[in-house]
Formats: C-alpha cells, structure tokens, sequence
C-alpha cells in the first residue's frame, strides 16, 4: 500500500490540473484522495474528506445511482462516462471515471482505485481540451453541448453535431435558442439561464426530432459551472427509449399486480358470490381489452361442459344460456389441448377450429384463448374462455402469465367457495338434526357466546334466534355453584384432556334448578379450536324415578313381612330386614325355597305353599318377575 501511495503522490504533482485519484473501501469510504488535485480542482482539504463516504463528494443526482453502476464483484476495469464532484463553492465539476479493484495483501481486504478525469478543464475551444477527455466526450452517445452567457455553443460532442445536423464551423456562428425548439428565443434563453444560475442544475424531458427526421425521447440535463469569471452551461441529451419502455413494462407490470390486487380482494369474501366473479370477469375483460370471458365448468363426470358465468362488451349480446351441457365429444380438440397444456391460443379467423364457429354465432372469432381450471393435477375441472370478435391479439408471456395468475385466484376461490357450500350444507343438516332432538342443543364460540340453540334450548332458557346476536354467554345458562366446574372441564377439553360426561343444575326462564347430563366436545377448525358444542340432557324425571326407586326400596326394606328375591341357579340375590330376622337363609329352609323357586322359574307362573318355622306356618308365595327375570318370594304370617 506505500508503494501505492507513493506512485499517486508523483502523480498527484503532475496530474493536478485534471485528475484526482481516490481510494475507497466496500462501504465507499474514502482512504485516500489526491491531495494537490482536490485542493486546486475542487477547493477541499483531502484530510477532511478521508473517512468520509465518497457520496459527500458526489452530487446528489449521481450519488443515488453510483452504487448500482459500480460493483466490487469483478477485477475488471471499470467506467462511467459522467460523474459530478461538488466543490467547495456548492458548484459542480463534470468528470468522467476509472475504476480498477485490488487487493491489499497485508490484510487481503479489497479495495478501489478511482481515477477521476476532470471533463471540463477551462471554458476554451475544444482545441486547448486535453484530448482524451476531448477523445472520451466525442465518442459518448449522449449528445453534449457547453454554451456560454451570450448563448454561443463553444462546444459540442459528435452526437450532439449529428442529431443536429450541423458542421463545427456552422456551430461557430450559432446561438443555442436557434437551434433548439423549447428554448427558441433570447428571451426564453434569459430565462433558462437565470433558472440554472438559481438552482445549479435542470432536467427536461422531451420529444427531439433529428436532422434526419427521427423523432426520439431524449433527457435533456443542465448543469451550470463557473470558470474563472465566466459561466458555463453544459446540457446533456440522453437517449431515453430504452428507459420509456423499461418504464412501460414497469408500469404495466404495476397496473397488472393492481388488477389482481383487487380481484383477490373482491374475490376474498363469498358473500354475493354470482356478483362478485361477474365483477372480476369485468374488471379482467376491460383491462386485457377483449370482447368475452365465459367460465365453463364440467358436468357428468367431466364428459360434458355449461357455462356458468360470462361477462362481455357492451356491443355483444349475452351466450351463456345457449352454452349449457356441451359434450367434450363435439369439442374433441379443444378438449385434448386443455388436458395437455397450460393455455390454449388461437389468432385469426382461419385459425379457430370450426367445433367452436357454431357456438359464438353470429360473431366471428378472431381471438380465442382458454384456460384450464384444475382442482388436482389429475383432471381438469373446467375452463375459462377469453374472446375478442373483433380483432386478433397478439398475447405476449406476461399477459399469459398475468390471465393464468387469475385462473389460480378463481380456482382457488371456487375450490374454497365449493368446501363452504359443503361445510354449509353439513352445518344445514346438523342443525335441522338438532332441531328434531328432544334434548337441548347448542354452539358457542371459544369466548362462550353463543350462535346455535335449537328450539327446545330456546324454550328452556326463553330466548329466541334475535336474542343470541345481543350476547348470550353458555357457562351463565348453568347455577352458579357449577359454573366454574363446567369452565374447567371445558379448559381441559381444550388442553387435551378426556373427561366423562358429569351432571349439572342449569337455571331455567322460570329461575327453576333441573339437573342435567352434560355432553360437550370441541369445536375445530383447520387444527385450531373455534368453539364448543354441547348437548344438555334434562334428567329431571330420571331422578324422580330413582328417588321413587329409593322410596321403595326403603318401603320393601322395612316391610313387615319376609321379601326374598332368587336367581334361576336358587342363589337368593336380596333379603330384607324381617327376611334376616326370621332367619330364613338357613340351611334347613334353602332346599324348599330352592325347590318351589325353581318350580315357579320353570312356569314362568306364580305358586304358593305352607312353611313351618318355629312351629308356626308362614303362606310362601312365589312370583316370577318378567323384568328382572328372578323369583320374588313373599313370606306372610
């Protein structure tokens, strides 16, 4: 790096009037600048601009695209025609600029040599320019011109002589404004000349027409520079026809994301459905500029087509209705090239197939281009049809590619719009089963409210459909001593956990308790938890009949006469309070109970007979009992 250092100090010394040679790192800061050469050139201290980034140095207009016209991945050299460097009196310096990337050994960091060649060196004729930077500007394909206060062309490039027509010694005794069609007078030249004494700098841009007749799009820029005590006004016309049409294509491409932006948009909800793919066949038909765009989805196992949505022009009638249940088998090549390809086009009159004249009768075709619509990669499960009967078009790759981008968003609409259909009539059939149950029914969301009830709910807590949109909590239908059990129950469903069916007391619309039987499972959706459903089982006359059960039971229990029951085996399976004190399990009376209980088993039919115990005779009746398939033994006396 001294060795470096050294060579561009003698040539500092030697270049100074026109040269200023700058190292910088990958982040552009600035190691080291002639120190000679942007004193005398720029008026700055090279020791206030080290470890600066270089685009304090730049103009702002240049410092904006510097970074993407140079790269630090190539050992190439590298050039750019124009720079501007900004001196120390806020004035610009034109230059144009070497680039050479090289490695520091010491610490193998890559750096950049840049060699900044002064274009402007003094507002003499071109005569006294030194003649590379003369050399440089005459083979630049911007048209360059430097024209003095009085408006006198002192100097102008090849390009500039060319697009004008003119011959250096015509451009000696020519003014600027006359020659140049928006600038075409000395007022107007006054003006322009006072806007750049004012603001440094000016861009324009415009139609030119060139000696030969050519029109072109041209940039023109105006940088004013101060030489000595003389002003200086450089304009530069720049070729601009690649630029429009990368702008073009920019903003086409923009216009297109915008198309489909509100497409997906419209398309995002399926409210409206019908309406809403007919405004997107609209907000499609106007852009591409076409006369027709049909929708054609299959039918009987796909044998068959009907189209089932349509937007065209104004000029054109409807043919939707005339399009219904088309066999594949009329339309054999259509259908072969939309099983085999993305896309299916078809330009001029002569080139459509005559299976599809008949359909679009009394217009004529003149572009045809269908779409595939594919739920899977195996079938096709319709088309789109766009249509122009009035002119052919010629389809570039990114309107294919643009048209194939809607047929994945409507795909995917009628994919989702066809799960919902499903989901809905699923949701139709749940609830008109629910309806049909005698228990109570219902759904609520993850937060508890309520949006399901079925009637026999809505009876029970005397609330209507109207009411559930006001807010209508599921864990308030329950008393409040269970509440919380119910939320806890319902928090370990949703952590995971299995929990048997448990009995509650709900709160009816007459502020009664009725104990219930709880059924409740969790709500999903695409593996998340959405909400509850719970079914509620009134067991009030289930309990009735227990604590009946339990009445008898204790009434038998308690009875003041001996009650048995036995089993087909003769195993006496129940014995009451008198039963065990009357002693009646005992061995010598079990033989005669087992016998007649056996007799009775095989009748299915009651029988009685006389027992003596402790010398006194007890009337044995025997029942069958169909219900419980046992002999019930009543011993009375």
């Amino acid at each position: 790096m001294e060795k470096t250092l050294s060579i561009l100090s003698v040539l500092d010394k030697s270049c100074c009037n026109d040269v200023i040679f700058i190292i910088f790192d990958q982040k552009y800061k600035i190691i080291y600048i002639s120190p000679i050469a942007v004193r005398q050139q720029l008026a700055l201290s090279a020791d206030a601009l080290v470890g600066k980034e270089l685009s304090n140095l730049l103009d702002p207009l240049d410092a904006s695209t510097f970074t993407s016209k140079l790269s630090f991945d190539t050992f190439e050299p590298q050039q750019i025609d124009y720079l501007e460097l900004r001196c120390a009196d806020g004035t610009n310096m034109a230059y144009s600029a070497y680039f050479q990337k090289f490695r520091y050994e010491a610490t193998q960091k890559e750096l950049m040599l840049a060699i900044f060649k002064n274009k402007l060196q003094s507002s003499s004729m071109p005569e006294q320019k030194n003649t590379l930077i003369v050399s440089a500007i005459n083979h630049s394909e911007e048209a360059i011109a430097i024209v003095n206060d009085n408006a006198y062309i002192v100097f102008a490039n090849n390009a500039f002589l060319r697009w004008h027509g003119l011959t250096e010694t015509e451009l000696k005794v020519l003014r600027f404004y006359e020659i140049d069609s928006s600038i075409n007078n000395a007022d107007k030249w006054e003006i322009h000349k006072s806007n750049l004494q004012k603001d440094l700098h000016k861009t324009f841009e415009m139609s030119f027409v060139t000696a030969a007749g050519t029109s072109i799009d041209v940039e023109q820029r105006w940088r004013y520079h101060i030489e000595g005590n003389e002003g200086l006004y450089v304009c530069y016309m720049i070729p601009i026809k690649e630029r429009k049409e990368t702008e073009k294509k920019i903003h086409k491409t923009l216009e297109r994301q915008h198309i489909l932006s509100q497409i997906a948009f419209i398309l995002n909800t399926h409210e409206n459905f019908e309406y809403k793919v007919n405004e997107a066949l609209r907000l499609l038909g106007n852009f591409m500029q076409v006369d027709r765009i049909l929708i054609f989805q299959n039918i009987l196992s796909n044998k068959a087509t009907s189209c089932t949505f349509e937007w065209h022009s104004d000029d054109f009638i409807a043919r939707r209705f005339e399009l219904q249940a088309i066999p594949y088998s009329l339309l054999p090549e259509l259908y072969h090239e939309l099983n085999n390809n993305q896309h299916v086009v078809y330009e001029g009159i002569s080139n459509i197939p005559t299976e599809l004249v008949p359909y679009f009768r009394p217009y004529d075709i003149h572009a045809l281009m269908a779409i595939p619509f594919k739920f899977d990669t195996h079938s096709s499960a319709g088309f789109m049809c766009i249509v122009d009967h009035k002119q052919r078009h010629n389809w570039k790759e990114s309107d294919k590619r643009f048209i194939r981008t809607f047929t994945d968003i409507l795909t995917s609409t009628f994919r989702q719009k066809q799960n919902i259909d499903l989901l809905l009539k699923s949701e139709r059939r749940f609830r008109e089963l629910a309806e049909l149950l005698p228990e109570m029914v219902c759904e609520a969301a993850i937060n508890g409210k309520i949006i399901f009830a079925n009637k026999h709910t809505q009876v029970q807590f005397g609330f209507t459909e109207n009411d559930l949109s006001k807010g209508i909590i599921f864990f308030n239908l329950f008393h409040p001593n269970d509440r919380q059990r119910v939320l806890d129950n319902f928090e370990k469903l949703l952590s995971g956990e299995h929990i048997n069916n448990e009995e509650y007391t709900i709160i009816n619309r007459e502020k009664q308790e009725i104990p219930v039987l709880l059924y409740m499972n969790i709500i999903m959706q695409d593996q998340l938890p959405i909400g509850l459903r719970a079914v509620i089982v009134d067991i009030s006359e289930r309990k009735i009949r227990e604590k009946h059960l339990e009445n008898l039971a204790n009434k038998i229990n308690s009875a003041p006469f001996a009650i048995l029951e036995v089993d087909k085996s003769g195993k006496v399976t129940y014995i009451n309070e008198k039963a065990q004190q009357m002693k009646l399990l005992l061995n010598e009376h079990l033989p005669t109970i087992t016998r007649h209980a056996q007799t009775a088993f095989d009748a299915k039919d009651k029988l009685s007979h006389t027992l003596i115990l402790n010398g006194c005779a007890y009337h044995c009746v025997y029942n069958f009992n169909p219900h419980t398939a046992n002999i019930d033994l009543y011993v009375i006396g």
